[in-house]
């Protein structure tokens, strides 16, 4: 009997862009949480009526990511993201994009999550990084890219 699966891969990059155009760039690997496999399993059976996933949020919370997380540390920004999928050979992949211009975001960034609403809501997959310091006068972009694999 042959055995397929799918891996689920996210890579997070976050961009700080300084008032002089300098670039920052911080790339990680995330973990999907349990909400997010459920998510992916309530989609394929055509299952209730989930919310799709359309905001990013980032934080300060420096705990290391765990399936059964709900919530970043301590969340501190979250906007709504552009959200693309891929064509061709990259109809597997899926890119969520947020923006914080000059003034909207600052502080040291620590963590990063991808939910289904403005507020609270469900949190499909987080990642910890080491300290993105962002300044008053900085952009802020966070672009997560799912990608959806046969293993």
């Amino acid at each position: 009997m042959m055995k397929s699966g799918i891996k689920v891969v996210g890579l997070v990059t976050l961009k700080v862009i300084n008032e002089k155009g300098l670039v920052h760039k911080t790339v990680k690997k995330n973990l999907v949480g349990n909400y997010g496999t459920s998510l992916m399993a309530a989609y394929l059976a055509n299952v209730g009526d989930p919310l799709p996933i359309q905001y990013i949020a980032v934080g300060d919370g420096d705990l290391a990511p765990a399936v059964t997380d709900t919530a970043l540390g301590n969340e501190l920004y979250r906007a709504i993201a552009s959200v693309s999928q891929g064509i061709g050979a990259e109809a597997n992949q899926v890119e969520f994009q947020s923006t914080w211009l000059a003034g909207a975001s600052q502080g040291t960034i620590k963590e990063a999550g991808l939910f289904d609403a403005a507020a609270v809501g469900n949190m499909f997959s987080r990642v910890t990084f080491a300290d993105v310091i962002v300044g008053a006068a900085d952009t802020l972009i966070v672009t997560w890219d799912i990608s959806f694999i046969g293993v």
